[in-house]
């Protein structure tokens, strides 16, 4: 019977003293290794014969030995020895209140610095070699648990002897000091001038967090270094910096420690720039066509490039030689290319000719890389499909008709994105846009079938081509007809009244007509003053434009002319 120590921990101390030999350092080893070794040599350890067997009663606090009577002496001999009080020795609990550091912090690290893992590490499912455990937890005589008090911030340390309260005081006031200014943890917002915060926010936490693969690479390595912790470059951002994003004012709430802000700073800065601007001119021309102008026009694209390319049989800009308009069919698609200065003056020739119409001039200021939208027609509704419910029930029955219409967009529609190249203007001092035209269509309504659904004509184009800054771009080939009322009469007589009816006459013609569409998009940089000034001055034009029915390239005719 033991009157001071504990019988429990006495055992499995006695059972590696008295087995003595290799047996008490076996249980450390796998079993792999314990099957090839050699047995021991001898008897029993610390002089005894024989085998030794000791059991713990907790109830009585006694140890029950099994062995030799010849062993009693020496057995008895070393647990009255052992059986002793020591009053600095005696388990205790105290409490420390931290002044700087975080106490559940401070609580994990000395529950893992004295606990080690040796307690955890019998219920993983593979085993560690031996030298790489921790073996931290023998520095302390005992157990050591801290638990962390939030209410105080303070830690409850629970353990024997003087000694070791000495040393966890001492470890806990290393770590009690005022943070370092540069790991305090800071949350700043950053406002966004020219992004997008969400956008953005999805961007940065795809740089700082990384891919989630729900931590089996983690683990994987965890496993390739023998439970040993992946080490991380301390000035690396991934895995701290978290981003939230409001959209209302399109800032950026940024969460991470002071010597990590600088560098968030700077990358936010770079993706933060002002991004350039394209206001693009669009005129949309219908040119009236006769005998006349189909030739002009065919001798202008064969003999002077119509749209700045050679038109040879198979090319894709402007088609064959022979029909490159299409203009001897009723119906053509789409022909595109850069407008040159001799397919412009011959436009204006064709408007002092009164056979240029202006359908519309609309302009569109956009970013770089943002598609810009315009349309222009009508919808035409028409039924697609009735669905008929009974609303009272079965027996007496109200019908309830459901009517689905559909209303296609008949007329012109523009879709465009510009991309101005992030090269250096040339030598004119110009940058080139790559200007991605999504789509453009053009449809015409026809008629209507037999059950009411609109047939309509219906053209588009869908390219990608580079120009210079300022560079027109024509669209053209829809060759569409229309109804013009043509008045014949005898000179001086049909002007008469009344009577004038009798010299003339009135008949309805159907006269060709194409629509030409013309691109002209220009580089706005509002840190430019030039460029705001050009830009003060198209928003002034277009006002203009809009009250007195005058565009600019009836403006260039009438300049031309005087």
């Amino acid at each position: 019977f033991l009157q001071h120590a504990d019988a429990q921990p006495h055992v499995p101390r006695g059972q590696h003293l008295f087995e003595g030999g290799s047996t008490g350092r076996d249980r450390e080893r796998p079993w792999w290794e314990r099957r090839y070794r050699e047995p021991t040599e001898g008897g029993g350890g610390f002089g005894v014969q024989g085998e030794v067997h000791l059991v713990a009663d907790i109830r009585l606090n006694a140890i029950l030995i099994s062995t030799s009577s010849q062993n009693f002496e020496t057995i008895d001999s070393l647990i009255e020895k052992l059986d002793v009080n020591m009053p600095d020795q005696e388990w205790g609990t105290r409490m420390y209140r931290l002044q700087y550091a975080d106490a559940q912090n401070i609580a994990a690290v000395i529950n893992n610095t004295y606990q080690g893992s040796s307690g955890s590490s019998r219920d993983f499912f593979f085993y560690l070699p031996q030298g790489q455990r921790n073996q931290t937890q023998g520095s302390l005589a005992g157990n050591v648990t801290a638990e962390p008090y939030p209410t105080l911030n303070a830690i409850i340390i629970s353990t024997a002897t003087q000694r070791n309260f000495k040393l966890i005081e001492e470890f806990i006031n290393s770590m009690d000091v005022p943070t370092p200014e540069n790991l305090k943890e800071v949350t700043e917002a950053i406002r966004l001038e020219y992004a997008d915060a969400e956008t953005l926010e999805d961007v940065l936490e795809d740089v700082w967090e990384g891919e989630d693969d729900g931590g089996f690479s983690s683990f994987r390595f965890f496993v390739m270094n023998a439970g040993r912790q992946q080490q991380q470059d301390i000035n690396s951002l991934r895995g701290k910096v978290t981003v939230f994003a409001e959209s209302d004012t399109n800032t950026l709430i940024i969460t991470t420690l002071q010597r990590y802000l600088p560098d968030v700073r700077a990358l936010i800065k770079q993706l933060d720039f002002v991004r350039g601007q394209v206001w693009i001119d669009i005129q949309i021309l219908e040119v009236t066509l006769d005998e006349t102008t189909k030739l002009g026009i065919e001798l202008t694209a064969q003999e002077n490039k119509l749209f700045g390319v050679s038109p040879v049989p198979g090319n894709p800009l402007v088609g064959s030689l022979e029909g490159q308009l299409g203009l001897e069919q009723e119906i053509s698609g789409f022909n595109l290319g850069l407008a040159t200065k001799e397919y412009m003056a011959l436009l204006h020739t064709l408007m002092r000719e009164n056979k240029v119409q202006t359908l519309s001039t609309p302009s569109l200021l956009t970013r770089d890389a943002r598609t810009a939208t315009w349309s222009s027609g009508r919808r035409i509704p028409y039924l697609q499909s009735v669905d008929t419910t009974s609303i009272l029930g079965e027996a007496v029955s109200q019908p309830l008709f459901n009517y689905d219409f559909i209303d296609p967009p008949v007329g012109i529609n523009i879709d465009l994105t510009p991309y101005i190249a992030k090269s250096k203007a040339g030598e004119d001092g110009k940058r080139t846009i790559g200007l991605d035209i999504n789509n453009i269509s053009a449809s015409n309504f026809i008629e209507f079938t037999d059950f009411n659904a609109p047939i309509t004509d219906d053209n588009s184009i869908s390219v990608y081509i580079d120009v210079e800054d300022g560079q027109q771009i024509v669209v053209g080939g829809i060759i569409r007809k229309k109804q013009k009322q043509v008045e014949s009469k005898l000179p001086i007589l049909g002007d008469i009244p009344l009577l004038g009816r009798l010299f003339k006459s009135t008949e309805t013609a159907m006269e060709d007509a194409e629509i030409v569409i013309i691109i002209t998009p220009h580089i706005v940089d509002i840190k430019n003053p030039d460029d705001l000034e050009k830009l003060k001055e198209k928003a002034d034009n277009w006002q203009s434009n809009g009250t007195n029915g005058t565009t600019e390239m009836e403006k260039e005719t009438k300049e031309t002319d005087e």
